[in-house]
């Protein structure tokens, strides 16, 4: 069956999912809206089970809530941050049981319904409170792919918004975060920091976190990681790529404090 239609509910699961896969992975190599509507009910009970899991390991419920300084007024980001608190909650669970949660169903049913909302839903930049809400957004997707390439995905790229991160900072302009966003803001340069390596704008993300940590007064490299981890963070996914990023961060510390 070809599909011509904006929507997979005549095709068969297992091609509807590696559609929406393929048409996902073709939008955010444009950041665009994908093609394909994102089916309401794909993976329900995969999502269910997964909410379910966790509230019977965590009967106190703050522990997937938000923190309160990370509250965005958009239902867009608040709905994805909320998300990825809960798929972050579940790589937990999962690596307590030495469970495998690496896997395309994971990537299907919880990480790429979070992308679809996000990947061509730009955010107007006219005012400091669209650049906030915009290099949250881009910050969130570069997360967000290296969960898919971590769980399977081939041909992952994230330079487009590694590109337009910096682009959107150095023109918007490091303030137009809300005192206390700071931490946010930090947690975005430095996913883009990661993302960046063997990038040409990889000094840039270099040089922005250290003026962030100043910033926020941290005065080293292990009390920046410990803030970003408040954030949104898996340590098994990003850890390596932080230790990489030490040397260069304290030289440049040295060299601007």
């Amino acid at each position: 069956m070809s599909v011509t239609s904006n929507n997979t509910s005549g095709i068969s699961g297992f091609r509807a999912d590696f559609i929406l896969r393929v048409d996902l992975s073709a939008a955010l190599r444009r950041d665009t809206r994908p093609r394909f509507k994102f089916p309401e009910n794909i993976g329900s009970r995969f999502r269910s089970d997964i909410l379910e899991r966790l509230q019977s390991q965590l009967p106190d419920q703050s522990k997937i809530s938000m923190p309160w300084w990370l509250i965005i007024d958009t239902h867009l980001l608040n709905k994805a941050l909320y998300d990825i608190r809960v798929a972050i909650e579940f790589t937990k669970y999962k690596a307590a049981r030495n469970e495998r949660w690496k896997n395309v169903k994971f990537l299907t049913y919880w990480i790429d319904p979070i992308l679809h909302t996000l990947v061509g839903n730009s955010f107007p930049v006219t005012d400091a409170w669209g650049v906030m809400q915009e290099a949250t957004r881009l910050g969130l997707i570069l997360f967000l792919c290296k969960l898919r390439q971590i769980s399977g995905q081939l041909g992952v790229e994230t330079k487009l918004f590694v590109t337009k991160l910096k682009m959107l900072l150095l023109h918007g302009g490091l303030e137009v975060y809300l005192k206390s966003l700071e931490p946010m803001l930090l947690w975005t340069v430095v996913v883009g920091l990661l993302e960046s390596w063997n990038k040409p704008e990889w000094l840039w993300y270099v040089e922005m976190t250290v003026i962030l940590a100043l910033e926020l007064n941290l005065s080293t490299w292990d009390a920046v990681v410990a803030t970003v981890k408040e954030v949104f963070w898996i340590e098994v996914v990003f850890d390596d790529e932080l230790e990489r990023c030490r040397e260069r961060f304290e030289s440049v510390l040295l060299v601007m404090s």
